[in-house]
């Protein structure tokens, strides 16, 4: 499994609220946020290793329109690395800065981000002072502030529990670009999810929008059909990572550890990353969360009216189920 499937969980709950067909929304979102973020670090024993890191900043959004948006985040992670290396050392701060996409309701909203910026940690190892030989010490480290670029990938949604307050719950994956010091980069997939209280401001837009083809039944031949598609490609990815798994762990029969080590380097996917090395007991438990997510979510998009978004969940699985078969028969 590729694609991000595992971003569609948290929207499960937005299926419990009544939905309208019109909102008003403000031009300016301003508020905090706290983020996990799982990554390398030194915080562990083994140095390196992926450990979760807890950050809280500010986020601010521009509203272009009812879809589009602006969205910044900064974020301050104040745990310190125990060790240095050429990838983690001291403290984290981290800069996102791109795009957000809305489907809106009265109350509610689905939304999906797209955001490069920066990762910097303030001690990392950015060179290596050697002695003549002989003296002791024979070499020391040289330490400073390492950045590193990111994409992050997200999707979630927004709940106004008042009409300018909005509570928002997001999951996705960091990308980071990690360049050694010799200048061999490095990627990373690291899973990111993120709370946030938000106050909407600024200027009042209303949104009138006719209902889409309001006798359209969510499992119409289209919709089933899509589904069923879907499975497919779902089922083969899920054999070809198996037996990616099952290759890998005969020739690695030592423990490795489930969340970033060993075997588990070879699933991209973060979200589907813990469940994909137990075996096929994990393979159709994460299979199960992402598809009743996937029905979850398109029949939440069918009682707000957009018929022809809620066919988006379906193709989206299909075609990264599709990539990750064809990625793991390349292994």
């Amino acid at each position: 499994m590729t694609i991000r499937q595992g971003l569609v969980v948290l929207m499960i709950v937005a299926t419990t609220f009544t939905f309208s067909f019109g909102q008003e929304f403000r031009r300016f979102e301003m508020g905090t946020q706290t983020t996990m973020l799982r990554t390398r670090t030194g915080i562990s024993d083994c140095g390196g290793c992926e450990a979760s890191l807890w950050g809280i900043g500010p986020e601010f959004t521009f509203n272009l329109n009812r879809t589009f948006s602006l969205n910044s985040a900064f974020s301050v992670f104040p745990r310190e690395s125990k060790g240095h290396g050429e990838f983690y050392g001291g403290s984290l701060t981290q800069l996102l800065s791109g795009v957000k996409a809305s489907i809106r309701d009265s109350r509610l909203s689905f939304f999906a981000k797209a955001r490069p910026g920066f990762a910097s940690w303030s001690d990392a190892v950015r060179g290596v002072q050697m002695f003549p030989p002989g003296s002791v010490p024979s070499f020391t480290l040289l330490l400073g502030r390492r950045n590193f670029f990111t994409i992050n990938l997200s999707g979630g949604f927004e709940y106004l529990v008042r009409p300018q307050v909005g509570l928002t719950v997001e999951m996705g994956e960091t990308i980071i670009r990690r360049s050694n010091l010799t200048g061999i980069a490095q990627y990373g997939h690291d899973l990111q999810s993120s709370t946030g209280l938000h106050y909407h401001f600024g200027s009042l837009t209303s949104i009138e929008r006719i209902k889409e083809d309001p006798h359209h039944r969510l499992f119409d031949r289209l919709n089933i059909g899509l589904l069923t598609m879907s499975l497919l490609a779902q089922t083969a990815d899920a054999i070809t990572t198996q037996r990616a798994q099952s290759h890998c762990r005969a020739t690695n029969p030592q423990p490795v550890d489930p969340i970033s080590g060993g075997c588990a380097a070879l699933e991209a996917n973060p979200i589907a990353r813990p469940f994909v090395t137990h075996g096929w007991g994990g393979q159709i438990a994460v299979a199960g969360i992402v598809n009743t997510a996937q029905v979850a979510v398109m029949y939440g998009m069918h009682r707000m009216g957009y018929h022809r978004v809620e066919r988006v969940p379906p193709i989206a699985l299909t075609l990264g189920s599709i990539k990750g078969a064809y990625m793991n028969q390349q292994r």
